[in-house]
């Protein structure tokens, strides 16, 4: 019994080596015929697991990429398409500019050459409508549902179709129309037989401008001012001293109501001192602004047609407006207060009303305008490339000029300005005003102020004329004097050469057409300029895409992948040490062991 304990041992051991030498044989056969380092889950779980990761991470980089592919396809298919809207809108804007002179071409030419606008507009329209495969370029995330009608209605979706391309980026790729064709410029859906014609109410426009919001009050009567301090409470101070001279000027009378406040005056004391110290001839109201601010509302108790109202501050810290009460007026406010943002126009419409027109100065900040009252229009409507085709069209067609002349000057502005309101200007002079084929001789004393002069116009003229003032960036005043009859057109001369030297005409806002196809075209290249970025982005991100997958790829190798030649050295090393070991065991014959296998 003693002599076996040995040979068992001995065999054991010589088994347990044969096991482990033939399995690591085996491996390193599977090893170098698969190419694969792992060949089950039990080898390695950790690098396992790292494996199915890697894998899952690069079938998901395919897809993305695929996905890029894909959106820049169509990308491409929609800018040359912008390309192709855009130099048809270059044409119609060299017609429209050229149209805008009567004396360049005859009634038949411009007819023709609305008639060449209709066919861009069905081109235009048919490009809009295009698709990429089944789907519309610029039909949103509807896709399969066509973007515009025959009456250029968009009819949607209202929102991109976006593609992802990565884990934290999409790229929009189906455009929503509506944007793209879109333009920031609105018009009144009401429209008027003249543009003097009076609102039939007061009221106030909200005008949403990008991230700003706006605040402008109209009323119905010629006469309103608001005295906008801009304090946060009616009870707080003024904080300044001045002098609000209120005048009502008739044909046999002028009265004047010079109201003084103090620096700690409320708009309430201000307010009662107006109300009380007129006469009855002025009314005034608290003015809530948007923003939360206060001011006055200041004007007659009673509109007499054949009175002439005017009101001056002596004091120009606090603004002050005369509210619109037509849509020439409105234009005029807006395109003086607003210059730097917005742009109105009066448009005459092919059936021979007006409209009021608004439009951002700025083609990508979105324009939106609410009217509280709806006293200038029920609502405002947004105009589309294709609406100011069409627009431009049936104006050309009509044998009419893109810029009405007819709609000339009827305001003028003194060229030479003042530092006061109430200062004596200086010089003795004559103004003559021609309102139509009437002239009305007005003269004027070196005594009399900038209101004294406004106050004898407005007398003289029983009703004809209006004179006011304009205060200049610089804070100086000029004389503004208008016709009240749109149809009669102004002029005034200083025939002394005095003390307001010349008058230079205002124009009516009305090169609508012009600035609309203008407007167009900067949309369309806006837009292209956008689908411009969104390529770009693709293939930066594309790039990114490309070093990942690279990276991933590595990785999955480093984990997956067989070193062939060192598996090629470790099968001799294997095989060497298996036959050494069968060399061995044969050469115990003496193990008692031996004799039972």
């Amino acid at each position: 019994m003693s002599g076996a304990i040995p040979d068992l041992s001995l065999y054991n051991f010589y088994k347990s080596q044969d096991s482990v030498v033939l399995n690591n044989l085996q491996d390193t056969i599977e090893e170098a015929s698969t190419g694969y380092k792992l060949l089950n889950i039990g080898q390695n779980p950790g690098d396992t697991q790292q494996v199915i990761n890697l894998k899952k991470e690069i079938v998901l980089l395919s897809t993305y990429s695929q996905n890029a592919f894909s959106a820049s396809n169509v990308l491409t298919a929609t800018t040359s398409v912008l390309g192709n809207l855009y130099d048809y809108l270059q044409t119609v804007n060299t017609d429209v500019v050229a149209a805008a002179n009567e004396a360049t071409y005859n009634s038949t030419q411009l007819v023709n050459m609305g008639q060449s606008i209709y066919s861009i507009l069905n081109l235009t329209l048919s490009k809009a409508n295009e698709k990429f495969g089944d789907n519309y370029l610029f039909g949103g995330s509807s896709l399969s549902i066509q973007p515009f009608a025959a009456d250029f209605s968009y009819q949607a979706s209202t929102t991109d179709f976006y593609t992802q391309i990565s884990n934290s980026y999409q790229v929009p790729t189906y455009l929503n129309g509506q944007n793209v064709f879109g333009l920031n410029i609105q018009t009144t859906s009401t429209s008027y037989n003249s543009y003097t014609q009076s609102f039939s109410g007061p009221g106030e426009l909200i005008i949403h401008y990008g991230t700003n919001v706006y605040q402008v009050n109209y009323n119905n009567t010629p006469y309103e001012w608001d005295w906008n301090s801009g304090l946060s409470s009616t009870n707080a101070s003024l904080g300044v001293s001045g002098t609000i001279s209120l005048s009502v000027v008739t044909a046999s009378a002028t009265n004047v109501y010079n109201i003084s406040y103090s620096s700690t005056d409320t708009l309430s004391t201000l307010l009662s001192k107006i109300s009380t110290s007129t006469g009855g001839n002025f009314k005034a109201s608290i003015l809530h602004n948007l923003d939360n601010t206060y001011g006055i509302e200041i004007s007659p108790s009673t509109n007499n047609p054949s009175a002439t109202y005017s009101l001056y501050d002596s004091n120009s810290l606090y603004k002050l407006d005369q509210t619109p009460s037509n849509i020439l007026e409105l234009s005029n406010y807006i395109n003086n207060v607003y210059s730097g943002t917005l742009q109105a126009f009066i448009r005459q419409n092919s059936n021979s009303t007006f409209s009021l027109e608004i439009a951002g100065k700025d083609v990508a900040k979105p324009l939106n305008i609410i009217d509280l009252n709806q006293y200038v229009s029920s609502s405002f409507k947004q105009e589309s490339v294709f609406s100011v085709l069409k627009q431009t069209a049936d104006r050309l067609s009509l044998g009419l000029p893109t810029i009405d002349n007819e709609l000339g000057a009827n305001m003028v502005i003194s060229s030479q300005s003042f530092n006061s309101l109430t200062s004596p200007i200086g010089v003795n002079g004559t103004l003559e005003i021609r309102i139509s084929s009437s002239t009305i001789p007005i003269n004027y004393t070196a005594n009399m102020s900038l209101i004294d002069v406004a106050n004898l116009i407005n007398k003289a003229s029983n009703g004809a004329a209006y004179a006011d003032f304009v205060q200049n960036q610089n804070g100086t005043y000029s004389l503004e004097i208008s016709s009240m009859l749109a149809s009669q057109s102004l002029t005034a001369t200083d025939v002394v050469n005095g003390a307001f030297s010349q008058f230079n005409s205002n124009q009516i806002p009305n090169g609508s057409y012009i600035f609309n196809v203008q407007r167009a075209l900067d949309q369309i290249s806006y837009a292209n300029a956008q689908v411009g970025s969104y390529i770009q982005n693709i293939q930066t991100q594309d790039n990114v895409l490309t070093n990942t997958t690279t990276v991933a790829n590595t990785e999955l190798a480093n984990y997956q992948d067989a070193n062939v030649p060192n598996v090629l050295t470790d099968y001799s090393q294997y095989q060497l040490a298996y036959e050494s070991l069968m060399n061995l065991i044969a050469n115990q014959k003496n193990l008692t062991i031996l004799k039972y296998i």
